[in-house]
């Protein structure tokens, strides 16, 4: 080995002692890994699994492209950046997950001009999330179908993409989830679990059954 492929190798190590422990067999020379589980996993331990696994391929890819010929600090950086953007994607992953919202949605895919007596500047400024930082409330009035949901939902995930949690609920499950702790006097476990988001959306606050 030269230079660059031991520091290649000897960085994949401090990763491999997190890999090793979930897959059993790695072949880090032919760029795959086998893994055996050898019995039934969550979706989420899956998913888990997934991530570290397709991870693992690209810090191997990683290696091959960067090991031969280049300079020791240049892979450090990209090997480096690989794990940072691996980190946050796993990270937005699993706020997104945990928000329980039902579609995602984005400002860049909500057409304005549809409805054209939405404030779009407005809607904008909302969009740097300083109602947050202040601790304001937003509130969407309009008739169905106007869009309200999205929006509400668009905001949420700025925030996830942020790194801070968000949370979707409708009223109506808002409702039950109250009148729920009533009956088992668990009113301050459910008021504390509701403050752990930073941004709440409460969903359908008009509709009616």
């Amino acid at each position: 080995f030269n230079k660059s492929h031991t520091l290649a190798y000897s960085l994949i190590a401090l990763q491999e002692m997190n890999l090793a422990y979930r897959f059993p067999i790695m072949f880090w020379n032919c760029a795959c890994l086998i893994s055996d589980s050898g019995g039934a996993e969550s979706d989420d331990e899956e998913q888990t699994d997934q991530s570290l696994f397709s991870f693992a391929i690209k810090l191997v890819d990683l290696v091959h492209e960067r090991a031969a010929g280049s300079e020791e600090l240049g892979f450090l950086e990209s090997y480096l950046n690989l794990v940072i953007a691996n980190k946050k994607a796993r990270s937005i992953e699993m706020l997104q997950k945990c928000s329980k919202i039902p579609v995602i949605k984005s400002l860049k895919d909500f057409d304005f001009s549809f409805q054209p007596s939405i404030n779009e500047g407005q809607i904008r400024s909302f969009a740097t999330l300083g109602f947050m930082n202040k601790g304001e409330n937003i509130i969407f009035i309009g008739d169905p179908g106007t869009g309200k949901s999205h929006l509400a939902i668009a905001l949420a995930e700025l925030a996830i993409h942020e790194g801070r949690k968000a949370y979707y609920i409708t009223m109506s499950d808002l409702i039950a989830k109250i009148n729920t702790a009533i009956q088992t006097k668990k009113t301050e476990k459910l008021f504390r679990t509701m403050r752990i988001p930073s941004l709440i959306v409460i969903d359908e606050v008009g509709y009616k059954n």
